[in-house]
């Protein structure tokens, strides 16, 4: 199936002699769901997780790729369980379906109407970015992202990610754009504006260095306050 038309997919396992066996057999099956990367000669294993246990189990794919979706059935007479697997198949797409969007890592889901596209941090903060549809694509593809036009470089070498962290060094107006493979940059309504203020106009900044001066006055407060203690008890003595 197409990655942006995931349907959902029922198994159902069946243990011989069929109809002859306990039915509570059935709840001892357990389901597990292996991403799979296919390799020339081999298939590497991504990851492995358990997905419930019963008779059937519905399969629905979080997003392209290759997976094993493997039933398990313990043996009492031996230790290592009947392993049944059924490969799924679900194609990334060539390109973006539909129209894409840069946003704030973990907004892409809301996708293009409900995703933010401007925002505003402090100097001494970081932002992560992300953009929406990329579950439905290749990331392998590679994704260049660009601050005001230039290519966001990585020790010297091009950076390609599915997200892409910045790390504003001063306080002005970032645009964060992206493209994808040979894909032309994203259309001027679907990159980021990025608006950084200096950190020292952060509230909690200025909160901070106001309880610090008032610690400073209330210091100063309680010199000033000791040493005329001190300046009264001489005088009391020169007047005796």
């Amino acid at each position: 199936m197409m990655a942006n038309k995931v349907e959902p997919v029922l198994f159902v396992a069946k243990i011989d002699p069929y109809g002859k066996v306990n039915p509570a057999l059935y709840e001892t099956i357990e389901w597990y769901v292996a991403e799979i990367k296919v390799g020339d000669e081999e298939d590497v294993l991504l990851s492995e997780t358990y997905a419930g246990n019963g008779a059937s189990f519905v399969f629905s794919a979080p997003h392209g790729g290759d997976f094993d979706v493997v039933a398990k059935l313990t043996d009492p007479y031996d230790d290592k369980p009947f392993e049944v697997k059924q490969r799924v198949h679900v194609e990334y797409l060539p390109y973006f379906a539909g129209e894409v969007k840069v946003t704030i890592a973990g907004e892409e889901k809301e996708g293009i109407e409900g995703a933010p596209s401007k925002g505003t941090i402090y100097s001494d903060k970081k932002i992560t970015f992300g953009l929406t549809g990329i579950e439905y694509v290749d990331q392998t593809v590679g994704i260049k992202w660009f601050v005001n036009g230039e290519e966001v470089l990585e020790n010297g070498e091009l950076y390609l990610g599915a997200t892409f962290t910045f790390e504003p060094k001063k306080a002005g107006t970032y645009v964060i754009s992206a493209q994808y493979g040979e894909r032309q940059e994203l259309g001027n309504e679907f990159r980021f504006v990025l608006e950084v203020k200096p950190a020292v106009s952060n509230p909690l900044y200025i909160s901070l260095i106001v309880v610090g001066g008032v610690i400073v006055i209330a210091a100063v407060v309680t010199i000033v306050l000791v040493v005329l203690k001190k300046r009264t008890k001489a005088s009391f003595k020169e007047e005796e």
